[in-house]
């Protein structure tokens, strides 16, 4: 299965707010440090293809995929792909971030 195209770039601080669909994500087979959507390319499936992906690649190795999104609005989307909330996190006043659990499939 032939992975998608993926350009790396740095983003500033003040970026950041703006890459709405961010997975911090840790393979336990296959390190994925972090994948997003650009925001003008967002609400075209292309967030949900990557976690089809990624995903599939977890279940043919019968790995756990594991997560942490610091925005909300991602949630669903990571629990429709069978990804499970295992709590927050949060230090001092930075952002809440939510950790999830995926067995494979």
């Amino acid at each position: 299965m032939a992975g998608p195209q993926v350009e790396i770039r740095s983003a500033t601080a003040e970026e950041m707010p703006h890459v709405v669909a961010t997975i911090v994500a840790a393979f336990i087979t296959d390190p994925i440090a972090m994948v997003g959507v650009e925001p003008n390319a967002q609400g075209k499936g292309l967030g949900g293809a990557l976690m089809r992906y990624a995903v599939a690649r977890c279940d043919e190795q019968r790995a756990l995929a594991y997560l942490e999104s610091s925005n909300p609005r991602n949630i669903s989307l990571y629990e429709r792909h069978g990804f499970e909330v295992m709590g927050q996190i949060q230090v001092g006043s930075g952002p809440v971030v939510t950790p999830m659990l995926r067995q494979p499939r």
